[in-house]
């Protein structure tokens, strides 16, 4: 069961698909998150989300849609700052390194494929939520920290084999 700081929260589903928004409810049901809403239409203007107000966004990234990553874009780039920062799910029907890379540099938190599990939409909202990344603003990317599994401590034993010593 996911976290009660999860379960306060509102979900805003992002997707002309019917069929997938209800899959994607369902998923958050299943997991005890029930402040769901969606809008149904293929990338509306950040107006429309940004007066839904959500806590968390999952968002269809279509294949190669630069749609997606414009509207991903405008919401980094809100003059609104707790908006700008609202995590973003993207989950695509085909993962391919090139969608995964999009996602990421256009400043989505956590990425899924499709088909996928309720206990994986429940991992990543718990991470987003409970692990939230450092945020990074620069002149050409305003996000997440890209890299997930930051680490200040460099790794234990010699990095080399010819750092150790005969």
């Amino acid at each position: 069961m996911t976290s009660h700081n999860c379960t306060k929260l509102s979900y805003l589903i992002v997707d002309p698909n019917p069929q997938s928004v209800d899959v994607v409810a369902t998923a958050l049901k299943q997991i005890g998150l029930h402040y769901v809403r969606a809008i149904r239409q293929w990338l509306p203007n950040v107006d429309a989300i940004f007066s839904a107000r959500p806590d968390v966004i999952l968002l269809q990234f279509a294949n190669g849609s630069s749609s997606a990553i414009a509207l991903v874009q405008a919401i980094r780039r809100h003059p609104d700052a707790a908006f700008r920062e609202v995590p973003i799910i993207a989950y695509i029907s085909t993962p391919t390194m090139g969608n995964f890379l999009s996602a990421k540099n256009s400043g989505v938190h956590e990425f899924m494929a499709k088909p996928f599990s309720a206990r994986d939409v429940e991992r990543r909202v718990d991470h987003v939520v409970n692990k939230p990344r450092d945020w990074i603003v620069t002149a050409n990317y305003v996000g997440p920290d890209r890299r997930r599994f930051n680490s200040s401590e460099p790794p234990a034993g010699p990095r080399r084999t010819s750092d150790t010593s005969n």
